[in-house]
């Protein structure tokens, strides 16, 4: 968490501890009330625009979460869909490194137009590859998440906006989702949402590394780094090694008998 910024004191379940000053017992405040209810925009400001500091290695296999799980989530084809499965879904050999995928969640409008800066040089990257051995090993998802009863009761006018936003060849890989999710954005640190968060996943679905706001160049190196070494053949020259070796295999294979 950024030290600079109030995600970093805020408790599972939006509370702050606080010392009560007549009985000096530690006591769960929400956060709107102990901070302000625009704690987020100076949130944001303290911190610029992030929340979570991103991590500058990949979080150990042993140590890593599965992304937590979120139920009834459409795409914009009309699915349904699960998380962390659907992250997965292409993965039948359960290898960790057969792929890696990143995660883009936003809350807000403003958090959304901040995931660009990460998505384009990730898609740039590693999406589309030529090469046969890259190919699929690299995904990126959207995830929009809208809180609030009056936003579910407006679902469709939403999707219906979403939608034509969104480039076709993109419907079947942006999520979206209706409801309050609290102990779920808890899970990920995701307290404040004004901003955006991306999350880059191992072929198993675990959360292998995290960022917030906009990419930095530093940042962006970091995580082409750790997607590399998460999934070794989008390296062009593991890759290479491998479609090379692929073909040797097949020069060498004795024919068939007549």
């Amino acid at each position: 968490m950024n030290p600079n910024g109030y995600s970093k004191l805020i408790e599972p379940g939006d509370f702050i501890i606080k010392k009560d000053r007549r009985t000096g017992e530690d006591r769960k405040v929400f956060a709107d009330r102990s901070l302000g209810f625009f704690w987020m925009i100076k949130d944001l400001k303290d911190s610029k625009n992030k929340p979570i500091l991103s991590n500058e290695t990949a979080i150990p296999a042993q140590d890593a979460k599965l992304f937590p799980s979120l139920n009834d989530v459409s795409t914009l084809t009309g699915e349904k869909v699960d998380t962390p499965s659907f992250f997965t879904r292409n993965n039948r050999t359960k290898d960790a490194t057969a792929q890696c995928t990143l995660v883009a969640v936003s809350f807000k409008d403003f958090g959304f137009k901040l995931l660009p800066s990460w998505v384009v040089p990730f898609e740039k990257a590693f999406i589309p590859d030529s090469s046969p051995a890259t190919i699929g090993r690299a995904e990126v998802i959207h995830l929009s998440i809208t809180e609030g009863r009056l936003q579910s009761y407006l679902s469709g006018f939403i999707t219906s906006g979403v939608r034509k936003n969104t480039p076709e060849e993109k419907h079947s890989r942006t999520l979206l989702y209706f409801g309050d999710k609290t102990e779920w954005r808890d899970t990920l640190r995701m307290h404040n949402t004004l901003t955006g968060y991306v999350f880059l996943l191992d072929g198993m679905g675990r959360v292998r590394w995290a960022g917030s706001g906009s990419a930095t160049e530093n940042e962006l190196n970091t995580l082409t780094s750790i997607a590399k070494e998460l999934t070794p053949l989008l390296d062009p020259s593991i890759a290479k090694q491998q479609v090379q070796k692929q073909k040797s295999h097949v020069k060498r294979r004795p024919p068939r008998p007549k």
